[in-house]
């Protein structure tokens, strides 16, 4: 083991008594929430138990799809044998299940002239789900509305949201779906091998019939006898199920093909995003003995989202860059590959810089197409601060107002002007290019 090994080890021992275990709890709500996915994929309504932040990217998407008057079909259906697995942490009195199973996905992007773009790909759909214990609640801690998204205290929920009217319980607000996206999974799944297997079982039974009739009238003799008869009628039923086997071997050695294909051109890309997780790890958790890199990973791809959504970002509290532009981008998905840049601190605030690599469905003039896009990402907080859970890690009680606004899309205090700095409380992206 080398010296940068070891560090990282000697870091991960101290974290160890943060991690928790996956519940059976959680894996029937990811199964639950999943069906909220589905509609906001498709322009309805998130799921009642998904954050703000959830709330908030399903509602740029559908205002980008509407600006580019698009139309966008998502369907996720489950492959064979898939389950859902993954692994928890606390981050104060939240608990964060970071959990994922594998998906095919399908979707279709229509544009305003008819032109439609369709595209399967094998995903895990990541959803990170957050519980905590009603014990740790306290007054001045915000929640928003499951119904609505007003955000206020925990009695005033129960009492009735001044927004909807409401009543609200700490069990109507958790469990919840803090964040979700997909990553590419691999180019093929069980479904895939089986299906596979079986077309080309099929297609040799079926070659395998003519074959066997070609062989009996070639090997018929002059003079006919029963026993003659027997052979030729045998080889006849016999030359399907040579041609199945036939048929199966081909069928291994194209899976085999492909997944050595997928394995060589993935390898690299894997390799990177380890290094990257072992070293933004080993970086961050100087500064934070709680730091989980899966929170930082749904971050960033959050932040990304947000910013390839947004069509305003200079007023969004989670963007201090400059030079912004907007992006004609129907839909989009991580993956999987983020190459670590470079991480420095300077005056207490720490410096993240990643590359991101994403496949993003472009709508704009002719027939919507899908291009590989890398982005430069730098993601800046306060190495002191511990964010909280996807849901209150944006709401901020003004200062010199006493009302509370969502700092992820305001810079200023919308009652009062005075303006904050989200790097204080939550990672910011100052550089997106």
């Amino acid at each position: 083991m080398n010296e940068f090994d070891k560090s990282l080890e000697n870091q991960k021992t101290g974290l160890k008594h943060k991690k928790k275990t996956v519940t059976d709890a959680d894996k029937k709500f990811y199964l639950r929430a999943t069906g909220g996915v589905r509609s906001a994929e498709n322009g309805g309504r998130s799921g009642r138990n998904a954050s703000g932040r959830v709330k908030l990217l399903d509602s740029l998407k559908n205002e980008k799809l509407k600006k580019l008057r698009a139309k966008k079909t998502v369907y996720y259906k489950k492959s064979l044998f898939s389950s859902v697995s993954g692994n928890a942490s606390q981050n104060g009195k939240y608990s964060i299940s970071f959990l994922k199973g594998d998906y095919k996905r399908q979707l279709e992007v229509e544009d305003a002239g008819g032109k439609s773009f369709k595209r399967k790909r094998n995903v895990k759909l990541r959803q990170d789900i957050v519980s905590v214990s009603p014990a740790k609640v306290k007054d001045r801690d915000r929640f928003a509305c499951p119904e609505c998204g007003e955000t206020a205290s925990l009695r005033q929920l129960e009492e009735g949201c001044k927004g909807c009217g409401e009543t609200s319980f700490i069990t109507d607000i958790f469990p919840m779906c803090g964040s979700y996206y997909c990553t590419e999974a691999s180019r093929l799944s069980v479904s895939d091998i089986v299906r596979v297997t079986a077309w080309c079982c099929a297609l040799g039974a079926v070659i395998g019939i003519p074959a066997g009739i070609i062989k009996m009238v070639a090997d018929m003799p002059q003079f006919i006898t029963k026993e003659k008869i027997y052979e030729m009628i045998k080889s006849v039923f016999i030359t399907p199920f040579e041609g199945a086997a036939i048929g199966f071997l081909g069928a291994v050695l194209i899976i085999l093909g492909i997944l050595i294909f997928d394995n060589v051109r993935r390898s690299p890309m894997i390799a990177k995003t380890d290094e990257t997780r072992k070293k933004i790890t080993l970086f961050m958790s100087k500064y934070d003995s709680d730091f989980s890199y899966d929170e930082f990973e749904s971050r960033l791809i959050f932040l990304v989202q947000l910013m390839l959504y947004s069509d305003n970002k200079p007023a969004l509290g989670a963007y201090r860059g400059t030079g912004a532009i907007n992006h004609s981008i129907a839909d989009s998905v991580y993956s999987g590959l983020t190459e670590f840049v470079k991480a420095d601190e300077k005056f207490g605030i720490c410096s993240v810089t990643v590359k991101v690599t994403m496949y993003d469905v472009y709508c704009f003039g002719g027939k919507p197409k899908e291009q590989k896009d890398t982005f430069t990402v730098t993601l800046e907080r306060r190495g002191s601060v511990q964010p909280g859970s996807s849901e209150e890690a944006g709401d901020k009680e003004c200062a010199k107002c006493g009302e509370h606004f969502d700092m992820t899309t305001n810079k200023k205090c919308p009652f009062c002007g005075h303006e904050y700095d989200m790097r204080d409380c939550d990672w910011t992206v100052t550089v997106f290019k």
